[in-house]
């Protein structure tokens, strides 16, 4: 039986965009709590990618945006998903771009 291409694909999507986020968004913010660490100078340093984010993922929300299909009976994972993706900026819509195509050249 067949791999379904689409499904590996947007799987794989959803498999970044949830890396990335854990990398990007919870690690540092969990780092910046180490007792070895200056919290106030690590939140200073942190503050404009978390704004970033809020503003990218609030705009993404507005719109609408869904570009995770598999995601269509419980939409707002798809959403959610779109809104982070969009919010981790550009650096990230090219990692995504980049394993996409890395996963649609490989073949099963």
């Amino acid at each position: 039986m067949p791999i379904d291409k689409q499904s590996l694909l947007l799987a794989i999507a959803a498999a970044v965009t949830i890396s990335q986020l854990i990398d990007k968004l919870i690690k540092p913010l969990l780092a910046a709590f180490d007792p070895e660490r200056d919290l106030i100078q690590e939140l200073i340093k942190l503050w404009p990618f978390y704004l970033a984010t809020a503003i990218g993922s609030t705009l993404a929300w507005t719109t609408s945006i869904n570009f995770l299909p598999i995601f269509r009976s419980p939409a707002i994972m798809g959403r959610i998903l779109s809104c982070i993706s969009i919010g981790l900026g550009p650096s990230f819509l090219h990692d995504l771009k980049k394993a996409i195509e890395t996963g649609a050249n490989q073949r099963p």
